[in-house]
């Protein structure tokens, strides 16, 4: 009888370690393809006139010129040198 009365509570902390962990990884899981979405595109200032709009994903980016003290201009897609 001894035997039976510490095998059930054994079984049900294994059985309740294993749900903590399955709900944990699953929910890290999440967390972290949110997080690469997150930062999936990157505004990198290159220099005084020159902004670049880059997309981590896939490498594509544009850049768009920006004379200093005048108006807006047209973004232009790049060909990226990095090849996916």
């Amino acid at each position: 009888m001894n035997n039976n009365s510490t095998r059930i509570p054994l079984v049900l902390i294994i059985i309740g370690a294993l749900l903590i962990g399955y709900i944990l990884g699953v929910t890290v899981n999440k967390s972290n393809s949110t997080n690469e979405e997150q930062y999936r595109y990157q505004l990198i200032n290159a220099n005084d006139s020159n902004l670049i709009f880059f997309d981590q994903k896939t490498g594509e980016y544009w850049r768009k010129f920006i004379p200093v003290n005048e108006g807006p201009t047209e973004w232009e897609k790049e060909k990226s040198p990095i090849e996916k």
